[in-house]
């Protein structure tokens, strides 16, 4: 089971199967332009997205 902290809206997929990330959940997750996420399913068919931190070397 996910440890949800919130369900903040929902989104709709648009024809090419992009989502937007909305702006209550960019600022939880400290999302800017550039940065990187990784999508995560969990067993039980979850979408976990986590913000992919950088490493001191930039990459």
């Amino acid at each position: 089971m996910v440890d949800t902290l919130m369900i903040v809206q929902t989104r709709n997929l648009d024809s090419k199967g992009r989502v937007a990330i909305p702006p209550e959940v960019r600022k939880i997750l400290k999302l800017n332009a550039g940065d990187s996420v990784c999508f995560e399913i969990s067993r039980a068919g979850a979408l976990v997205i986590r913000k992919v931190e950088k490493k001191e070397d930039g990459k």
